[in-house]
Order: C-alpha cells, then structure tokens, then sequence
C-alpha cells in the first residue's frame, strides 16, 4: 500500500477536524442532555447523555468538561465550545508544525 503524502494526511486531518467539530456543536450535544434538572455535575451530564443514546464521541466531549456544578444548559454550551475552540486550535498548530 502507498504512503500517505503530507497532502494526503492533512486533508484527513482536516475532515477529521469538521468531523469533531460537529460533534462537538453544543446544540447537537444538548439534545442529549434533556430533561436534566439543574444545577448537575459532570456526573450527572455524563448519565443522561447515556439515558438519552448518545454515542461514545458525545460521551467523550462531556467528559473532557471539567468536574463542577452546571447551573444551566448556558453553562454547559459554554465549556463545551471552550473545549471545541481549544480542540481546533491544536489541530491548526499540528498541522503548521507539520509542514
């Protein structure tokens, strides 16, 4: 099989990226977490995404939140696109390293 190009890698990197980024969209994850009664911990968040059929990627974002009390929905969307902004601009730095 031929080795991937550096082209090649950072399309992939790229898709990868959107891919993550629309998981990651805090009004998709949010319809995971209805019916929750605020405030909730991590735990809490984490339980009813479960109840509520979200998959492991969804799982994973919320439990790279950090451990505190969620007062509202607000809050949550808040720390997840924190989480998200961060996230993309490693993959940018990743991928200036890289060339």
């Amino acid at each position: 099989m031929a080795e991937k190009t550096r082209k090649d890698q950072i399309q992939e990197d790229k898709q990868k990226t959107q891919k993550d980024s629309q998981a990651s969209n805090p009004i998709q994850i949010q319809k995971y977490l209805s019916r929750i009664d605020y405030p909730t911990d991590k735990q809490g968040l984490l339980e009813a995404a479960r109840k509520n059929g979200a998959d492991e990627k969804i799982l994973n974002i919320l439990n790279e939140l950090p451990e505190k009390s969620y007062a509202s929905p607000k809050e949550v969307s808040h720390d997840i696109g924190d989480r998200s902004s961060k996230s993309q601009i490693e993959s940018v730095r990743f991928q200036v390293v890289e060339k």
